[in-house]
């Protein structure tokens, strides 16, 4: 078991809830770049302008779509430490797990178990008017953009290598790894402990962080611990 301890970084209040920008955010700058250019070709060969009117139309779509303030609101539906309050967080897939990741919040950070709850129909933010119209609207136009690009026939093939960089690129940003800064969660590195024994690590962390280590047994140990764990 490898029990790695991190903890909300309070000099980088100002991220929280802001994510960071990292090689993910900048490829979908260049992907956009990419696109815009293959789509180009058609229109600079032939004078054909429905491709690159299509693919900057859709990405004008999918930009405003994202843009919503409601998805920020939905997604940050937590509350904040306040100063002066302390909490801890351990966060495992549970009993056979081989990592758990153990986070303090000394007067700043999320409170993340709001955050993995999540929210139930009662306590949902509200759904603005303005994202509700903006809904509508964008919908219509996404229904006119597909009729749109399904009357295309002529070098279509270029409607179709500019969808392929985009599933591509969309592979790329499911599968690759960042750092808690770039999802709004500016974290800091503490230490680690681990053992190849499960009881031998939660024994070495309730010394490092008395009452820790006990909140794992009930997790990796559901029957308890042999009495001279215990001692």
């Amino acid at each position: 078991l490898v029990v790695s301890v991190w903890k909300f970084d309070p000099d980088k209040k100002e991220q929280f809830r802001n994510p960071g920008k990292d090689i993910l955010f900048w490829s979908g700058i260049c992907v956009i770049i990419i696109q815009l250019g293959v789509s180009a070709i058609p229109l600079g060969i032939d004078g054909n302008w429905g491709v690159f009117l299509v693919t900057a139309s859709a990405i004008i779509l999918c930009l405003l779509t994202g843009c919503q303030n409601q998805w920020r609101r939905e997604k940050w539906a937590c509350r904040m430490i306040e100063p002066g309050k302390k909490r801890t967080y351990i966060m495992t897939r549970g009993n056979g797990a081989q990592h758990a990741i153990f986070i303090e919040c000394d007067g700043c950070g999320l409170n993340l178990e709001d955050l993995c709850t999540g929210f139930d129909n009662l306590d949902s933010p509200a759904i603005s008017k303005t994202t509700r119209f903006s809904m509508v609207a964008l919908g219509s136009l996404w229904v006119v953009l597909l009729i749109t690009s399904s009357a295309l026939t002529d070098q279509s093939w270029f409607l179709i290598a500019v969808g392929g960089i985009g599933m591509l690129q969309n592979i790329f940003v499911a599968g690759w790894s960042r750092k808690p800064e770039a999802l709004g969660l500016p974290l800091k590195y503490t230490t680690v402990i681990g053992s190849p024994k499960v009881s031998a690590a939660i024994i070495e962390v309730e010394r490092a962080f008395p009452k820790v280590g006990r909140a794992l047994v009930g997790t990796f140990f559901p029957g308890g611990l042999f009495p001279s764990e215990e001692e």
